[in-house]
């Protein structure tokens, strides 16, 4: 389950990488779909509107710290259904996972090299 409060608790983030930095292939969501990961909602929907499910759009931490907020930062909730969780194939998620998220951060948010 993806939650960004649909969109708004990585408001900064869209306006300055637009909408792909979290449903395209190399966004936040799109690694974690290529590197095994199902999902919802998929990444053909936009993070605006109603387009998360209401019951996983966000906990304390988006709501509380996310980018909407004046002194907020970008924000992202993944919520890791039961089968990434268990005991036999939860080394391989977390990896997965890292995986994802490192992939997302060179493409999204490295500073580039100073000379």
């Amino acid at each position: 389950m993806r939650g960004t409060i649909n969109g708004r608790a990585v408001e900064r983030l869209l306006r300055r990488v637009g909408v792909e930095a979290v449903t395209g292939p190399k966004g936040i969501y799109g690694e974690l779909e290529a590197n095994g990961f199902k999902i919802f909602p998929g990444n053909d929907v936009p993070p605006r509107g109603r387009s998360e499910d209401a019951g996983f759009n966000g906990g304390y931490t988006v709501f509380t710290y996310g980018s909407h907020n004046p002194a907020g930062i970008d924000a992202v909730q993944m919520e890791f259904g039961a089968r990434y969780r268990q005991k036999a194939v939860l080394d391989k998620s977390a990896r997965d996972a890292a995986r994802a998220i490192a992939a997302f951060h060179e493409a999204y948010l490295k500073e580039p090299a100073s000379r």
